[in-house]
This record gives structure tokens, C-alpha cells and sequence, in this order.
């Protein structure tokens, strides 16, 4: 956890923040108490940790949201249910059904989820058309 905090400090000058406006707040007041209640608030890094059993299908403004999970399986079933939603997966354990790369079948599955999937150091400027709707 230190060395994310770490790395968050180090791009967040590089973040847009404007003042939240009052239902963005909400969303963020919505989570830490979640996290105060269920899992561990880090007030200073606007930074929850949940189980899982407590998953939030929506980002909460300027705040990270972590979800440790035991195991592949836990993280599909827990992302199943919103499929049709999950755009984007950065990783730095792309699998690729290859079978010359023996790729790891249950992280390939959990990677199908996903519409697209990249590594984590180009989630910071995904290509355009990812975002666009049709």
C-alpha cells in the first residue's frame, strides 16, 4: 500500500481536481463511510478498501477504491453481474490465447470480461475511440 500511495502523490500533480459538486460529494461520503464501517479509510489518500462482499459498480470521484480478493475467482464472480459495463482492464498480467504463450486460462477468462484490456502503464491515455459510444 505504501509504494501505491507513493505513486498516486507522484501523478496527482499532473490530475485535473475541481471542487466537487454535491452529488459527486455524496458518492465520496457514500464510500468512506462504507470503508469506515466495513473495511479501512485512508482520509489523507482519499483511498477505501472493501471486501468485495460491498462492491460499488461506479467510481467515486478523486477517490481509489481498492477490492482485495483470495483469489481469480473471486475477482470474476465478483465482476460478472457487470459485464456489459466493464470497458477498460489494465494489467500487468495480460494473458493471450496463444498456446505457444501458455497463457493462464483463469486470468484469460477474467480478462474477457473486459471490452478492451492494456497494460496498466498505458491506462493513463487510452486510445480515443475506447471511450467513444456508439
Amino acid at each position: 500500500m505504501e509504494s501505491f500511495i507513493k505513486e498516486k502523490k507522484a501523478i496527482e500533480p499532473e490530475l485535473p481536481f475541481v471542487p466537487l459538486c454535491p452529488e459527486d460529494q455524496l458518492i465520496v461520503d457514500e464510500r468512506k463511510y462504507l470503508a469506515q464501517k466495513h473495511g479501512i479509510w485512508l482520509e489523507d489518500e482519499q483511498i477505501a478498501v472493501l471486501p468485495c462482499t460491498h462492491f460499488l459498480p461506479y467510481a467515486a470521484p478523486q477517490t481509489v477504491t481498492l477490492y482485495p480478493v483470495e483469489s481469480i475467482e473471486e475477482a470474476y464472480q465478483t465482476l460478472l453481474p457487470y459485464r456489459p459495463w466493464l470497458g477498460i482492464l489494465g494489467s500487468d498480467e495480460l494473458q493471450y490465447p496463444y498456446k505457444e504463450l501458455f497463457p493462464n486460462s483463469d486470468l484469460l477468462r477474467l480478462q474477457a470480461l473486459f471490452q478492451h484490456s492494456t497494460t496498466i502503464a498505458q491506462m493513463y491515455t487510452p486510445k480515443l475511440e475506447w471511450w467513444v459510444e456508439e
